[in-house]
């Protein structure tokens, strides 16, 4: 949740919004501001969990 709010979100057209993925450096930022380190293997994790949820949010079923 630290964050959370870290997405790089795009407007389209149409009214709806297209979410592009995490900030990268805005996350290391706010990770960092919490107290919280990553493993390059968490860091992956969290890329993982980052494309499920950005497939979920633009509404793609896989």
């Amino acid at each position: 949740m630290a964050v959370a709010s870290q997405w790089r979100v795009v407007s389209l057209a149409t009214g709806r919004f297209y979410w592009q993925g995490l900030r990268y450096a805005d996350v290391r930022a706010g990770l960092a501001q919490a107290d919280i380190a990553l493993t390059p293997s968490q860091w992956a994790d969290l890329q993982v969990m980052e494309n499920a949820a950005a497939s979920a949010l633009n509404g793609y079923r896989g």
